[in-house]
């Protein structure tokens, strides 16, 4: 969906110089490697690899620990603990995206469970 970056035409630069366009905004849901249910607001642009901003981590609310094999984020709320990997080159995390069938049948399936606040 439009976010105010793109319709106020905020662009990236790409590691060649080249100027790419921020397309919106989406939320996504994933499970990380950890095994957390998480929503992932992101910024859209035409990229093959997605990359977080540690400073965007710190605004949702996260610890962010860059610290060789023990490196992590922590959401300062509910305590959730996803790892983080050095794998020589950069810091990534794992994390399978629900496809949007998958999750409606989550949402029915757990819509009478209470929901801990974010």
């Amino acid at each position: 969906m439009p976010s105010v970056a793109s319709r106020s035409g905020v662009t990236y630069q790409v590691a060649n110089g080249d100027e790419i366009d921020n397309l919106g905004e989406k939320t996504i849901p994933v499970v990380t490697d950890d095994g957390w249910l998480q929503g992932v607001y992101t910024q859209v642009a035409g990229v093959t690899t997605p990359l977080s901003s540690v400073r965007q981590m710190n605004k949702a609310g996260y610890i962010v620990v860059f610290d060789g094999d023990e490196s992590f984020m922590m959401n300062k709320v509910n305590g959730n603990v996803n790892m983080i990997v050095d794998n020589g080159i950069n810091y990534t995390m794992g994390m399978y995206v629900i496809p949007k069938a998958e999750f409606s049948k989550m949402e029915t399936d757990y819509a009478g469970f209470p929901r801990q606040a974010p």
